[in-house]
């Protein structure tokens, strides 16, 4: 079953490549003919056929679903696309400076919505100030409960600790893109596969990745966002 999971959404990670880019080529292309209409509509029934043989049966295709405990992630998995998207830098919770890469892009996106935030302006712009709560709280929705959340590089300049024990986050325009959530798996086990996307403003795919959620062990409102689930794990395998 697990086996067949990955290749549901290894399928739906090519799909959305090509959804996400549809946008774009629809501006410039011709309408289509009856003809190739019905060709399209004919390779869709061979690819779903495919997909059925290689499940077995129908009744093996986990079931696919969104609630308001999945869709609330899109926060935390757009935060890694765009650290993917925009440093090359990949999920890896032991690395220290992806690590604080992808909390600053969360912060800097979604930071304000935390209760008690506050902002300061320092001689390069506005900082928004958040408690250590709030930033562990980011770390175990990001990187899973267990993960220990290393000190900040000397290379990270956008997120700093201060002597007041407060974290300061650099408030810089968020690049022009926006994250969608493709697909999702709810396993037997209460865990979710989900696949998600980063598209520019034309809807042009910029990345696309699966994540693999498990339940979190305590729900509560620091962020301002009750998150259900914690990011386990990115990408196939």
């Amino acid at each position: 079953m697990k086996k067949a999971g990955v290749l549901i959404l290894s399928f739906l990670m090519a799909a959305s490549v090509i959804s996400c880019g549809s946008t774009q080529a629809e501006s410039t292309a011709p309408e289509s003919t009856a003809a190739e209409s019905t060709a399209a509509e004919s390779t869709a029934a061979e690819s779903t056929a495919a997909g059925e043989t290689v499940l077995g049966t129908t009744a093996e295709v986990p079931q696919i679903i969104f609630d308001e405990t999945q869709t609330s992630m899109l926060k935390p998995i757009d935060a890694v696309l765009l650290t993917e998207y925009l440093t090359r830098r990949y999920y890896d919770p032991t690395d220290a400076i992806t690590y604080w890469t992808t909390m600053y892009y969360y912060l800097s996106v979604y930071g304000p919505l935390v209760s008690g935030a506050s902002y300061t302006d320092l001689e390069d712009g506005q900082y928004l100030v958040l408690g250590a709560d709030a930033i562990r709280e980011t770390g175990r929705a990001i990187f899973g409960e267990t993960a220990a959340m290393p000190e900040i590089p000397e290379t990270i300049h956008r997120i700093t600790l201060h002597e007041d024990a407060y974290y300061y986050v650099k408030m810089d325009p968020r690049p022009q893109s926006v994250p969608e959530l493709v697909s999702g798996i709810v396993n037997a086990d209460g865990t979710c596969d989900i696949v998600a996307r980063l598209c520019d403003t034309n809807g042009r795919a910029l990345c696309v990745e699966s994540f693999h959620l498990v339940p979190k062990t305590a729900v509560n409102s620091l962020l301002g966002v009750e998150y259900y689930y914690t990011i386990s794990s990115v990408g196939l395998g």
